[in-house]
């Protein structure tokens, strides 16, 4: 299990994404964007603890995305240590108050059956 956390739960499109890994040994991490399709992906060297990695966010990332991110740890003989890897997992918000709809329904106090409703729009 790789530990990530997010600077912020919603981004706008143009603003940076700073993603903080907890990892426990150094080795390789890929920051994959998902959403309907693989968005982007960013790969680094890390040492064993904290390592931070920036993203920008795109227009055309949605509504949100999940970023996935895998820390790949090396064979390491003198060590007699095996290769390994982590995954971690965090889902983020891009601009939701753009594309959340308000809907305000005036309804009377009192509704008989067989009646109609109207909107109150003309």
């Amino acid at each position: 299990m790789l530990e990530v956390a997010l600077d912020k739960p919603e981004y706008a499109p143009g603003d940076a994404m700073t993603v903080a890994l907890t990892a426990r040994t150094a080795g390789k991490v890929t920051l994959n964007v998902i959403g309907d399709r693989l968005i982007t992906s960013v790969t680094q060297d890390v040492q064993a603890g904290v390592a931070r990695m920036s993203i920008p966010v795109g227009n055309d990332w949605g509504s949100g995305a999940y970023v996935v991110a895998t820390l790949r740890r090396p064979l390491d003989t003198q060590a007699e240590r095996m290769p390994g890897r982590a995954i971690g997992v965090q889902w983020f918000s891009v601009n939701r108050k753009a594309r959340t709809l308000a809907v305000n329904l005036g309804l009377p106090a009192l509704l008989r059956p067989n009646s109609t409703c109207a909107s109150g729009q003309d």
